[in-house]
């Protein structure tokens, strides 16, 4: 093999990588994007439930307490904490 033989080859094989890198960085992103929408999921069921729970306080003739509306705002402010976190990475 002469020298521009072996010299098209490594470039080949440097595209190659190059390509292999951004499948990666790509893959990289999906899974971020998928622990986005995994965690607000999570916490939107979360705050659901939590609304469910005071709505059934309120049907047996009792009210929400301030604790109540605290633990809805703490999971949104999570969310808001964990997606500005995950910005940062990207």
């Amino acid at each position: 093999m002469d020298l521009y033989e072996k010299a098209q080859d490594c470039s080949d094989k440097a595209r190659e990588l190059q390509l292999e890198l951004i499948e990666l960085n790509k893959s990289k992103l999906d899974n971020i994007e998928d622990d986005f929408d995994n965690l607000i999921s999570y916490q939107e069921k979360l705050i659901s439930n939590q609304k469910s729970f005071i709505d059934l306080q309120e049907a047996k003739g009792g009210s929400a307490s301030v604790s109540d509306y605290d633990g809805m705002i703490d999971a949104q402010n999570q969310i808001i904490s964990y997606l500005n976190g995950k910005r940062q990475e990207l």
